[in-house]
């Protein structure tokens, strides 16, 4: 059978919009990186949360990779946590990617004599198994901030003089 990436998206569609997480994820990716599709990430988007909040890790983990490739904190926090909702459910790629993240964001804080990292987050081996919804445990280290004390200000170190009139004795 020949493929056709259009006939293949038209059945994906059908499956998708009946609820089928695989699908829904595909259809995601399809448009993610434009296979047989214009790239739309507004709608990549939609698919992959369709199957993510169903617990479809790989879902969960395009959804990551889709966040953290758009500009902006906010977008790299929700990367991070649709990475960890993969990466419980024991989705290896998504372990791989926390690792990742956390491996470049110690090498860009560390260095010499400084006393701790600025930020930790849990590494992905010691991610719980799948149980009751969990948040990502990401804390900050104490960092040390130099004081900066005023410079010290110098006063002039004269005597001051006190002019006073002078006197007349009574006539």
């Amino acid at each position: 059978v020949p493929k056709d990436p259009a006939e293949a998206l038209k059945w994906y569609r059908l499956a998708a919009e009946q609820g089928d997480v695989t699908s829904q994820s595909n259809l995601g990716l399809a448009y993610h990186y434009g296979r047989g599709v214009p790239v739309d990430h507004n709608e990549a988007m939609k698919w992959y949360l369709k199957a993510a909040e169903q617990n479809f890790p790989q879902a969960q983990f395009n959804l990551g990779m889709l966040f953290s490739r758009l500009a902006g904190l906010q977008n790299q926090d929700e990367a991070m946590k649709w990475f960890v909702r993969a990466a419980e459910l024991n989705y290896e790629p998504a372990k791989g990617k926390i690792a990742e993240i956390e491996a470049s964001i110690l090498a860009r804080v560390a260095t010499p004599g400084s006393p701790s990292p600025v930020i930790s987050i849990t590494p992905a081996e010691s991610i719980p198994a799948p149980g009751p919804k969990t948040d990502p445990v990401i804390s900050l280290a104490p960092v040390r901030v130099p004081t900066l004390a005023p410079p010290p200000v110098t006063l002039p170190q004269t005597t001051p003089r006190i002019e006073t009139p002078a006197v007349q004795p009574p006539p």
